[in-house]
């Protein structure tokens, strides 16, 4: 089914057209007005066929972990960047699960150990 999909978006101009902008170094590339449903498969279509890792930026973090479920179908290793959670009380013992996230996907990413990293606005600028 999948391949049948990717069919359907090789098909359209305007995907061709993308897919050469990015070939050429034109990004970042902004693509809108598909439904929500298909986003996930323009992506991994997009990035099947252009042999690359990705960067998702979604708005909020529930959709970041909701994108992952489901490009967890198409790619081995599919990481979501998530926002520091800050603690704005003097705690003498905190949980540093957050952290600790965000430093395993820097790692993954460093190494190379990612196909697709998603994330949010917010997290990137900390």
């Amino acid at each position: 089914m999948t391949e049948e999909i990717a069919r359907q978006f090789a098909a359209e101009k305007e995907y061709r057209s993308l897919l050469e902008s990015v070939k050429n170094k034109h990004t970042p590339c902004v693509v809108s007005g598909m439904c929500e449903s298909s986003r996930p498969f323009f992506v991994a279509s997009a990035l099947k066929d252009l042999g690359q890792k990705g960067l998702i930026v979604v708005p909020e973090e529930k959709d970041a972990y909701a994108l992952q479920r489901v490009l967890s179908a198409f790619f081995d290793k599919v990481l979501v960047y998530p926002v520091r959670d800050f603690v704005f009380e003097n705690v003498a013992a905190s949980s540093r699960e957050w952290e600790h996230e965000r430093l395993n996907v820097l790692k993954a990413v460093c190494d190379n150990r990612f196909d697709v990293v998603i994330t949010v606005p917010d997290a990137l600028m900390l």
